[in-house]
């Protein structure tokens, strides 16, 4: 797929490829085609910024990790910030409108909508491809913690040897990509947290191996009563404090299940569930692999499962979740 921005971002990349102020990669993946590219930039200082072009029959996305951009669409600007997303559906001519490419780091992929096949090789996700292809307007959205994990594990698979298991996960996290962009609230939602908030979840970082209860969330935060720090933490961060402190064990898990020293049993009982078969459906449910699989996965084990037997991924919340083209940015 030679679009404009593909040849743009060729011309732009090699020209930079070798100055110290940035470090970049992108990879095209022939083993999924509706996975156009992926890649991830650092950009230690402020460069030359993005022409005007368009990604033809593609989506692209663009997750700052940290960092500011502007870009501009027609007469329109758009401010993204870290924990921040931009969408840009196919078609739509954007540029960085005549700012520079500002110090950030920066995930982007490029989905493709407009191929003959099933999306994702399987027509229970022709849902998902109509629900992305009805995005008409380039955007700024929250970038939910859980969407960006995905989406770095999406690189990291992306940029080692894909095994058919490897191309698997690859789909399914595709999906599960998807459905996490419908889901994210417009920039327009997002609220910091009160200092007040800022140290419960500090509090809650601490004691991530501990029991933990909502009386003891309240009195660290300073609230008189529960229903009041309840209301204020699901207006800020879009998900109760008990299931913000869930999904924070379940990353911790991911850490340890990495470091692979431990046994799932031994992780399950240090993060304080109350079986280990309720540890691994609460683990499935945030990283779509179990336990067992996500460390295989880490130590270069993949679980076999072919891409046709995946099934429709359910997403509760926005919150809760946590190669046709060959060309590079």
């Amino acid at each position: 797929m030679a679009s404009g921005m593909l040849c743009h971002h060729i011309a732009y990349m090699t020209k930079h490829a070798d100055t110290p102020w940035m470090q970049a990669a992108a990879t095209p993946v022939t083993e999924l085609p509706e996975l156009g590219y992926i890649g991830h930039a650092v950009f230690s200082c402020a460069c030359h910024g993005l022409d005007e072009h368009d990604h033809g029959p593609a989506l692209e996305v663009l997750v700052y990790r940290r960092g500011r951009q502007v870009f501009g669409v027609e007469k329109q600007r758009l401010v993204v910030e870290g924990d921040e997303l931009v969408l840009f559906p196919p078609g739509i001519r954007h540029s960085s409108a005549h700012q520079p490419q500002a110090r950030a780091e920066v995930y982007w992929l490029q989905i493709r909508l407009d191929l003959k096949r099933p999306f994702l090789g399987n027509r229970v996700h022709e849902p998902l491809r109509r629900q992305l292809l009805a995005l008409a307007r380039p955007e700024v959205r929250c970038a939910p913690a859980g969407l960006r994990d995905n989406l770095a594990r999406l690189h990291e698979l992306a940029t080692c040897p894909l095994s058919p298991a490897a191309v698997s996960e690859l789909g399914c996290r595709l999906g599960l990509f998807g459905h996490q962009l419908l889901a994210a609230p417009p920039k327009s939602a997002r609220r910091r947290p009160s200092p007040a908030l800022q140290r419960a979840l500090r509090h809650m970082e601490e004691k991530v191996t501990e029991p933990l209860g909502l009386a003891e969330m309240t009195r660290i935060a300073g609230y008189a009563a529960e229903s009041a720090f309840l209301a204020a933490f699901r207006d800020t961060l879009g998900m109760t404090p008990v299931h913000w402190f869930r999904q924070r064990k379940l990353e911790r898990a991911a850490e340890l299940l990495r470091d692979g020293t431990q046994s799932i049993t031994a992780i399950s009982l240090a993060l304080g569930f109350c079986s280990t078969q309720h540890f691994a459906t609460a683990f499935k449910r945030q990283h779509l692999l179990s336990p067992s699989q996500y460390r295989n996965a880490h130590i270069g084990a993949l679980p076999q499962a072919p891409l046709k037997e995946l099934r429709p991924l359910r997403i509760p919340t926005p919150f809760s979740c946590r190669r046709a083209g060959t060309g590079r940015r």
